[in-house]
Parts: structure tokens; sequence; C-alpha cells
């Protein structure tokens, strides 16, 4: 199957302000609808940057909220075209899960490409070009099993994003790392038991320096703790006080890092973790917790998903 995007000039090919055109093969789940689906659990609102090099799609509003970032290579798509007077970089804000939802109706199909534009939707002429809605229009074909090409057309309303406001966009910055622990691949069944836990309050990640993983769940009426089977493979970060004590200290002594996350910040849970390839854990001691997981092996392609740290109230 070929997906083959284009986004034409938000004034209706009137000038040159925008112009994207993509053609892509998904022959991975790099840019599917399981991709999208993780980025979509935390928020139903996502940017998209386009970039000459990269996309990014990312999810976030306050910064005490968790954040996804989603980062592709445009060298997943067969051809690629990006247009803009601001150094060729276009950025909008869309319904994530209304995109899903087309994306999901067009793989089930037996169609071969699907066609994206950015268009300007009919408005006031008089209105002022910030008040004017955008959105991309989705086409695309199928064979019936009458063998009678059958025609599809939808829409999702976007939001196109000033300069000023896809700049202020920054991804979250940690003041410091103490550990970072190697996951593996079936990590997706540790996941599976925390979410076996009815109503939990908080979780407590706990990672040592000998590679041992333990969260502690705490809800209204019991708390429990579990422990990955396996010692993780980890690597100190020795830039802060603490984990520089841990490094100096007896070899044989465990010493372990924690950061307590609320329960509704962990929404990235068992089936993320069977889509990605990889994945990172980061611990900053009592500040925050962030996983970098790749969407292929051996890729620059990967979701980096921030959860900032809380204390009990």
């Amino acid at each position: 199957m070929m997906l083959k995007i284009v986004m034409s000039n938000i004034d209706v090919l009137k000038s040159k302000d925008h112009y994207l055109s993509l053609l892509f093969t998904p022959v991975t789940n790099i840019f599917s609808p399981a991709t999208l689906a993780s980025i979509a659990t935390i928020r139903k609102d996502a940017v998209f940057r386009f970039t000459p090099e990269m996309m990014y799609i990312v999810s976030a509003q306050r910064v005490t909220d968790p954040q996804i970032w989603c980062e592709i290579s445009l060298d997943i798509f067969d051809q690629v075209d990006v247009q803009s007077k601001r150094d060729n970089i276009i950025s909008f804000e869309l319904n994530i899960i209304e995109f899903l939802h087309i994306l999901r109706t067009y793989e089930n199909l037996n169609s071969d490409q699907i066609m994206i534009r950015l268009q300007r939707m009919d408005s006031n002429v008089n209105e002022p070009r910030s008040k004017k809605l955008s959105k991309l229009s989705f086409h695309f074909t199928e064979l019936n099993q009458n063998n009678i090409e059958v025609s599809h057309s939808s829409s999702v309303i976007i939001r196109l994003l000033s300069q000023a406001t896809d700049e202020a966009i920054k991804e979250p910055v940690l003041d410091h790392v103490n550990i970072v622990g190697y996951l593996p691949s079936d990590i997706s069944a540790f996941f599976k038991r925390m979410e076996r836990f009815k109503d939990p309050k908080f979780f407590e990640f706990s990672l040592s320096n000998k590679g041992l993983l333990t969260v502690s769940i705490e809800g209204d009426m019991k708390n429990i703790e579990i422990q990955w089977n396996d010692l993780l493979n980890v690597t100190m970060i020795e830039d802060t006080e603490a984990t520089a004590a841990a490094a100096a200290a007896d070899p044989s002594e465990e010493i372990s890092f924690m950061v307590m996350i609320k329960e509704t910040h962990l929404q990235l849970k068992s089936k993320f973790f069977e889509v990605v390839k990889a994945s990172k854990m980061f611990i900053s001691e009592n500040e925050a917790l962030v996983f970098d997981c790749s969407l292929e092996e051996g890729s620059q392609n990967r979701i980096l998903y921030f959860i900032k740290g809380t204390v009990r109230a």
C-alpha cells in the first residue's frame, strides 16, 4: 500500500506560504494507528510539526502535565517536499482522535493511496485571516467485492500555528538525571501487573545501581510493591551529588533512586510497550520519570514520554 499526503497552500494555491507533499509506504508501525493511539492516550489534541528533516507529533498542555514527543524522520517517506516561508517549517494542531479514525478506516480497506490536502475552509471574506479555519481533507478509493472503485472523503479541522506559538512549544529539559535503565522487550508484562491494581493513587518507581526495578503502588485501601523478575542493565549518571556519592560508595552496596508520580499521569502502559522496539527509563530523583522508546530498532524514530514527579498532599 502507498500513503500519499499532499498539503496544498492554505490560500488555495494563491501563494506559496505552505506546501507539503509526502509519499509513504506503510510497512512498519512507525507512522501507524498504533503509534497515533499511543500519543492520543493523554490528550485528544496534538501538534504536528514538519521540518525539512523531521516530523514531530507533540501532545503537551501544562508543564505539570505529562508530555509526549514523537520524532519521526522524513526518511521513512518515499518522497518528501516541505515548503513554507518560515524556513520550510509547517505546524498545526488537530484532533488526533479524528485523524486516527480516518487512518484506521483507510487501513481496513483495500486501498493503495490516501490523499491529504491542507485547505482553507469557506468563511466570510471579511473575516480576519487569523480567524479563518483550515482543514485536512482526506480522499482515498477502494475496490469493493464486485471490483468496483468506491471513493471516500473525510476532513479534520486544524489550526495553523504562528511562528511565535510554535516556537513556544519546547521539549522539556531535565535539571539532572541520576540513573538510566534499559528495559527488556517483554517489559509490557510488568505494566500489565500494575494495571491489575484497582484505584491506585500514586506510583513510586525505584531503580537501584544493581538494576533492581521496583514500583510501589499506593491506593486508598492498600499498598503493594512489585518487582521486575530480572536485573536491568543500568547506567549511572554522575552529574549529581547523590549519584556521585553512590558511585563512590562500596560497590557491593545497593543504592536506589526514586520518583513518585500520580496515577492519572501514567497513561502509557502495557499496550504502548508492545508497540515500541527498545525502551530506556530515566529517573531524575523526585523530579521526573522519562521513557525514551524507539519505534524501530537502530533508527532515530522514537517517542519520549515525560512525567513530572509529585509529592503526597
